[in-house]
């Protein structure tokens, strides 16, 4: 039987979650996301189709402003 490696990497960080106010989802303290695949290649993809729709977005401006409203120069 052929195993396949695993790589692991873990991330722990101290900010607290966001939530929406009046949002469906419950104020927590700690949060685990998880990736897990014995393709890397998939991964790979996902973030790949992620990193595509961002730049799309930002090429387009979107939600410039929230930032600017929020005081944010609008070439920070």
């Amino acid at each position: 039987m052929h195993r396949a490696e695993l790589d692991l990497n873990v991330v722990l960080t101290t900010s607290h979650p966001t939530t929406v106010p009046g949002g469906v989802l419950a104020k927590v303290q700690r949060v685990v996301c998880m990736i897990s695949s014995l393709n890397s290649t998939s991964v790979a993809k996902g973030f790949s189709c992620i990193d595509y729709k961002f730049d799309h977005m930002y090429a387009k401006r979107a939600f410039a402003h929230c930032y600017v409203g929020e005081g944010m120069e609008e070439g920070d």
